[in-house]
């Protein structure tokens, strides 16, 4: 789950920074990033392409590991789908690529929002 905040810069350029945190019995991940999504079409329902900086914290523990904290920065990019009505009301869904420890990783994302 996480939280953002978005601003329509231009009608073509939205801009967001954002939290988020997922966790589980003994280990637990956040996240703080910003990106920015470039609409080349102007329709309510349009497509878009956004390229952002994370920064990443672990934390954890288990048998034989003791306790790590790990926590690095990343660039991602990636293309995604955005509806926002007249009133309104945003409804989004994306992928983001980025490179973990020489690995490319793709994570997919959904977002519910107001703008006013």
């Amino acid at each position: 789950m996480g939280l953002n905040a978005s601003y329509n810069i231009i009608d073509y350029l939205r801009v967001t920074a954002g939290y988020g945190s997922v966790s589980g019995t003994g280990w637990s991940f956040t996240t703080l990033a910003g990106d920015v999504k470039l609409f080349p079409l102007d329709w309510n329902f349009a497509p878009f392409g956004v390229i952002g900086y994370t920064n990443v914290t672990f934390k954890g523990a288990g048998s034989g590991l003791g306790s790590v904290t790990a926590s690095g920065n990343a660039l991602y990019y990636g293309l995604g789908f955005d509806w926002q009505t007249a009133r309104g009301f945003n409804l989004g869904f994306e992928y983001k690529m980025t490179t973990i420890a020489s690995n490319s990783v793709g994570l997919p994302g959904f977002y519910v929002g107001w703008f006013f």
